[in-house]
């Protein structure tokens, strides 16, 4: 049948009877030839000049299609439907999803619910979402989920006992199947966006309709869609009898080639050749890379539509729809690879409109493209074995790096994409040649790099693919050089005069990108390195850091003698913090040992060292109110900073980073850096001896000093007591982090759940329930007053105050001061109702907790650095302060007092023997200089310093013009003539301290093993208050020698300026009774002298301890 008449002859004669000489003829040629009926049957139908989604035009192939019965008997034929049962089910935009859990770090199954009518997965813990831009269920894809637990509607396998479908079933769609295609794709090659309405109602009558028919309809398409032969003897053919055809299939095929000339693709830089294994010096050697790239089947020509008209829903369900297809699958998923640096550019460069923050509800269109390209990867990257095997032919661990550098760092062709890298502002601007992402640019501030990151994180948590990345250097160089356009960012600078008029919120960005780009990726990674089998490539990934590290050192430039910039504050440091983890983690679970991987030499330890704690030094600063000018951002960013969700990735690397570098160093060196930086060093000055209201520093102003001052101590203390990263296992840190929410405010279940620091989604707390019941008592919903029903609260049980609360980890974990302040009156209430304490009006002091020993076979002690000189001047300066020249809070007391009993239960690294006594007073140096603490102790042991005799204290010029004063205290006095309440001594006194009993209300109880306390008969020497000015004459020193059999005698601290050395002679004050002054206020116990400052200010306030 041939001529046109006899044609329309059997168009006239209806569908069925079409349909049934079409099959016929199929049938008789077996292949072996085109039919000529169907092919006429095809060009009539399929003209590429016709309405593609014309109803009369669908209805005729749906007929052609049928062989012969009606589309609905051959949609619904009983005896095939069980054999081409469904094998997975598709859900569209705004469907209900169920997401599951699965045992995989990161991994998820999704779940439609209208699969879950018939039966969804019971005893499963999912959660329920609305979807933004379709994509397809797991249920029935045996490589991410197991058989067993496919619903009713997904059988596992199909039966080979079930018949086999005739091959007269589908012969006639093998054959018009590759010319239905043909249409699709000449109809997209217009390149417009008209045409996908057509487009959208040819695949949802046709082609859908076709796949709904089930596994064996699925299979033909896939056919048809995967072969290269097919494709290139259909498209590349553009001859026809109709000129008018034949001039459009040439205009289309040029739209076509003009269309991949004009998607985005870019060359990976020379440095990537560098790094890559897989490419040449000279070019990438990488399929996806191709600059000239060309399709060799149908389904990557629909891919390269779907990426060019954004990912039309309808379109991307359709391609999902065939991957039950194993061969499909494969076939899709090297298709996608192969455009995927495509697609990074097209998300990089679309912008649709306003950059800025919207405040609608509603996704905006970046959001909705990018959970479509989402949706399509995720359905690939879950499969392992098919994902291993992508990484070693495609290079897809190679790939994604690139594309996401590409975003980053930008391209070769800078016309297309310059990146967002700017110049490093840090330390010297001139000098500095490092370059940090922009954190104000809209690829940061819209999250332009998460389908990306996604895809990354997707990927690396299938155990082969972890290991490829581990295993090979350039993978691990390119990651860590990308890393490293993060570190410093969101850079701020003090403003010192005027306000902020705008205040920046680019700083959401910059903690978003150090989450998703660079802690996220590094604890997937960690998920895997599990013993000691993997412990080589932890200590590969510790030393690739440490080389980048360098590097950026060398960008900087800075190097150990240099201080980090004083007005400047950034929390960004991820090469630190990917350095601390992986180091942490080689040492406490493969095996590694420290020494091999922390620096042997004194200048790079310093070097890890500067930036984390400049980073709590910005933290106290900014909590004190030194950056206030720069607007209210500033506190965000340092409570970003210790937030449940970013404290595992930022704040605990840092502190274990400064704990192991910091124990390496000298201690003296550590705590003068420390209290420099904190700027609290001027303060701690004996020149500043009159009105601290009139201080004033180069760094800050009298009212900044004490908060400053608590901040620096609290910072040491927590150095000190922290054990979160030095040997604690994962349940003992779940219930510390457990106690902590508890301490700060009662709680709900779902409140202690969320709030729980998390390490990105890897952590799965099994001891939850457990944990839960053992720490906190429940109180259940309650009935208010208004109607409503309160939640379920827990809070913590009785024990739990006494044994296991810890103010330091609260205040480390406390996003607002409140919540450390409602901690302490929590505490206070329950020592109250408990009887523990029975005055009313005081406030017992913070419960500080002596910690425990760290693991020392794994990690370095920190509570080596107790035995500084430094320390111990710095403390003894604080005590006399707060003693006799200001008021000094009572943070910054009870601080101190938990310094000093810290370095009193930890034994001396020195000292041989534990138990050794000291029968008298030591002597310092003769003449020491203010602040030299050196020279003012002669050993570290904290018992020697506290029991020596610091004589003379020269003071510089140029650091205070006060006049020189003499303090003497009588050792034996048992008045304080200063103050008006004669009703309580101010000292204790020898007849009080002789039993050996020390005072219950201040009791310090010491660790197992830990050095005696001096007896009441060995004196601690601590300088006496300076008298009033007027009253003073200046002669020469005559006294210098000291009784040590305890009688009565008196010394002189004798304070110089630098020119000359005087003392006074004793003053007589007015009144009854005599007062001495001495260089030492002989205290047989430091809490007695601190006793005697809070009885100055409240006769009731005293510090009990629980």
């Amino acid at each position: 049948m041939s001529s046109s008449t006899e044609f329309d002859s059997l168009l006239r004669k209806g569908k069925k009877v079409a349909s049934s000489l079409v099959l016929t003829q199929c049938s008789k040629l077996q292949d072996k030839h085109e039919s000529p009926l169907l092919s006429q049957f095809c060009d009539f139908l399929l003209d590429p000049r016709k309405n593609i989604s014309d109803n009369e035009i669908i209805d005729w192939l749906r007929w052609i299609i049928s062989v012969g019965m009606t589309p609905e008997e051959f949609a619904t034929e009983g005896k095939y439907l069980a054999f081409i049962h469904c094998l997975l089910c598709l859900h569209h935009l705004k469907d209900t999803i169920r997401r599951l859990p699965v045992a995989l770090s990161g991994q998820q199954i999704s779940w439609p619910t209208d699969a879950g009518l018939v039966e969804y997965p019971h005893g499963h813990d999912f959660n329920m979402f609305r979807s933004q831009a379709g994509g397809a269920c797991d249920c029935g894809d045996a490589s991410v989920m197991k058989e067993s637990g496919f619903c009713v509607r997904h059988e596992p396998k199909p039966n080979e006992t079930k018949p086999q479908p005739p091959r007269d079933l589908l012969c006639v769609a093998k054959a018009i199947m590759p010319r239905m295609f043909l249409r699709l794709v000449i109809q997209l090659r217009r390149n417009s966006p008209d045409c996908l309405k057509e487009v959208d109602g040819f695949i949802t009558s046709i082609l859908n309709h076709l796949t709904e028919m089930g596994a064996a309809m699925r299979k033909v398409i896939c056919e048809v869609m995967t072969d290269p032969k097919v494709y290139s003897s259909l498209v590349n053919n553009c001859d026809s009898t109709d000129l008018e055809i034949t001039d459009m299939l040439v205009e289309r095929r040029a739209s076509y080639l003009l269309a991949k000339r004009r998607m985005n693709n870019f060359n990976p830089p020379s440095s990537f050749h560098n790094f890559c294994s897989v490419c040449h010096r000279d070019r990438c050697v990488i399929k996806a890379f191709d600059k000239d790239f060309n399709h060799t089947t149908f389904v990557e020509e629909l891919l390269f539509w779907t990426v060019v008209y954004e990912f039309p829903q309808k379109l991307v369900c359709f391609l999902l729809n065939m991957l039950p297809d194993a061969d499909y699958k494969e076939a899709f998923a090297e298709a996608f690879v192969y455009h995927y640096s495509r697609i990074s550019m097209m998300l990089a460069t679309f912008r649709n409109g306003d950059d800025g923050i919207t405040h609608s509800n509603k996704p905006s269109a970046h959001d909705l493209l990018s959970n479509c390209v989402v949706h399509v990867s995720v359905q690939l990257f879950s499969n392992e074995n098919l994902v291993a095997k992508l990484c070693e032919q495609q290079h897809l661990l190679h790939v994604i790096i690139a594309s996401l550098r590409a975003t980053i760092e930008g391209t070769e062709e800078r016309e297309r994409n310059d990146g967002i890298l700017v110049k490093s502002m840090m330390q010297d601007s001139k000098l500095n040649k490092h370059k940090v992402v922009k954190c104000d640019h809209y690829i940061m501030k819209k999250h332009s790099y998460w389908p990306l990151v996604s895809d990354l994180n997707n990927i690396l948590t299938h155990l082969p693919v972890a290991n490829l990345f581990m295993s090979k250097c350039d993978l691990i160089e390119l990651w860590l050089e990308f890393i490293m356009c993060f570190q410093a960012m969101n850079l701020n600078e003090r403003e010192m005069n005027l306000h902020v008029e705008y205040e920046n919120d680019s700083y959401y960005a910059a903690f978003s990108a150090e989450l998703e780009i660079c802690a996220t990726p590094m604890w997937t990674l960690i998920s895997h390195l599990k013993d000691t089998s993997s412990a080589a490539m932890t200590k590969q990934l510790v030393l690739h850091t440490q080389r980048c590290l360098d590097k950026w050192f060398v960008l900087l430039p800075f190097t150990e003698k240099d201080v980090p910039h004083a007005y400047q504050a950034t929390f960004h440091i991820p090469l630190h913090r990917y350095y601390a983890i992986f180091l942490h983690h080689g040492v406490q679970h493969q095996g590694l040992k420290l020494h091999e991987m922390l620096p042997s030499d004194e200048a790079k330890l310093k070097l890890y060292l500067a930036h984390p704690l400049q980073v709590q030094i910005s933290f106290a600063e900014i909590m004190c109110g030194l950056w206030v000018r720069n607007g209210l951002q500033m506190k965000g960013q340092a409570m970003t900073y210790i937030q449940c969700h970013f404290c595992n990735s930022l704040v605990d690397p840092d502190m274990f980073l400064i704990q192991q570098c910091a124990s390496l160093l000298s201690p003296d060196w550590f705590i003068q850096t420390t209290l420099e930086r904190f700027h609290v060093w001027e303060w701690l000055s004996l020149s500043h001896t009159n009105d601290e209201r009139d201080f004033h520093g180069e760094f800050l102003e009298s009212d900044q000093v004490m908060p400053m001052l608590e901040y620096a101590l609290t910072f040491l203390a927590m150095l000190f007591s922290l054990r979160t990263n030095l040997g604690m296992d994962e349940e003992t840190i779940v219930r510390q982090e457990m106690v902590t929410l508890l301490a700060m405010s009662d709680r709900t279940h779902s409140q202690l759940t969320d709030l729980l620091p998390e390490k990105c989604g890897t952590s799965q707390n099994k001891e939850f329930e457990s944990t839960l019941q053992e720490i906190a008592d429940y109180r259940g919903p309650t009935l208010e007053s208004g109607g409503n029903l309160s939640q379920g609260m827990f809070s913590p049980k009785p024990e739990i105050w006494e044994q296991e609360y810890d103010p330091l980890h609260v205040f480390l974990r406390a996003v607002h001061r409140r919540d450390f302040q409602s901690s302490i009156d929590r505490f206070s209430q329950y020592v109250r109702q408990s009887g523990k304490l029975k005055d009313k009006i005081s406030h017992p002091w913070p419960p500080f907790r002596i910690p425990k020993d760290p693991d020392t076979n794994k990690f370095l002690d920190p509570r080596k650095l107790l035995y500084s000189k430094v320390l111990h001047g710095v403390l003894f300066t604080i005590l006399y302060k707060a003693l006799h020249v200001c008021e000094v809070t009572e943070q910054v007391l009870s601080l101190t007092v938990f310094l000093l009993e810290m370095a009193l239960a930890y034994p001396c690294p020195n000292e041989q023997s534990l138990a050794r006594k000291m029968t008298g007073l030591t002597r310092s140096n003769s003449t020491v200089s203010d602040q030299k603490y050196g020279d003012w102790f002669h050993g570290d042991s904290i018992l020697e310093n506290m029991n020596t005799l610091v004589e003379t204290v020269v003071i510089n010029k140029k650091v205070s013009n006060s006049v020189v004063e003499e303090m003497e205290v009588d050792f034996n006095t048992t008045d304080d003539d200063d103050d008006d309440d004669d009703n309580y001594t101010e000292y204790m006194s020898e007849e009080e301290d002789s039993s050996g009993q020390q005072v219950s209300d201040f009791e310090i109880e010491p660790a197992p093993q830990t050095p005696q306390l001096p007896s009441s008969t060995v004196h601690l020497a601590l300088p006496a208050p300076p008298t009033d000015r007027s009253d003073m004459q200046i002669v020469p020193s005559t006294q210098n020698n000291v009784e040590s059999s305890g009688t009565s005698s008196r010394q002189s601290l004798i304070v110089s300026d630098g020119a000359s050395t005087h003392s006074a002679p004793v003053v007589e004050p007015s009144g009854s009774g005599s007062q001495s002054i001495s260089n030492n206020i002989m205290v047989p116990f430091i809490p007695s002298a601190i006793r005697t400052y809070f009885r100055r200010n409240d006769s009731k306030l005293q510090r009990r301890k629980v």
